[in-house]
């Protein structure tokens, strides 16, 4: 189906993350229709927070994307970023509670969907491979020797070969550091983050190879 299709070429990740936060919001939308007496209000809030937890995790996403290379600068980036999206956050929350139109705790409802999000990504994740009829690769060892038809290594000029070391072990450097840092990062940046460091090994590992 060309829907399918079109969400397969979307980032995984992302997509697993939205998936989550509209599931976290009909289970609100289920659950708490039936505690509340502005129904509409709540409903429109809630949503509202929703869309809100969307936008944050695009952002989130492209932050890290532009983090990646920046060597140690990357956490700060991220970090002020991060300050960012909580900042303008706050200050729509402020503004719905000042203006008393829409319900500011089923707002935040809404946008704790992103932590949600993030917390149950493995189950999404899942769910994407059933839907798009994918599984995980499973990892390999490396051959020591040669390659895995019984051909010779290739000869690489050592000038070539300086290079492919040189890079291996700036890109090691680098998600090493991404890696140290992680932990002082929100859920949902650190379900990305670890994307960006899964494809920093992939090349390092292909440069291995070579």
């Amino acid at each position: 189906m060309i829907f399918l299709e079109k969400l397969k070429k979307r980032n995984r990740t992302l997509l697993e993350m939205h998936m989550g936060m509209a599931a976290f919001g009909l289970l609100c939308q289920a659950v708490g229709i039936w505690f509340v007496d502005r129904k509409g209000i709540y409903s429109l809030s809630l949503w509202l927070g929703i869309l809100l937890a969307g936008l944050a995790a695009v952002h989130m996403y492209r932050s890290l994307d532009r983090s990646l290379g920046q060597g140690d600068r990357a956490v700060k980036l991220i970090f002020r970023d991060y300050l960012i999206r909580y900042v303008l956050f706050a200050a729509i929350l402020l503004m719905i509670i000042v203006t008393g139109k829409l319900n500011p705790l089923a707002v935040f409802l809404g946008y704790m969907g992103l932590k949600v999000s993030a917390l149950i990504q493995p189950f999404t994740h899942k769910l994407c491979n059933r839907i798009f009829q994918e599984t995980d690769p499973v990892p390999e060892p490396i051959p020591e020797d040669g390659f895995e038809d019984g051909s010779e290594e290739r000869m690489v000029p050592s000038g070539e070969t300086e290079d492919l070391s040189a890079g291996r072990t700036d890109q090691s450097e680098e998600t090493e550091d991404l890696s140290e840092e992680k932990k002082d990062l929100p859920a949902g940046e650190i379900e990305l983050l670890e994307e960006k460091i899964d494809l920093s090994k992939e090349f390092e590992e292909t440069g291995k190879e070579v």
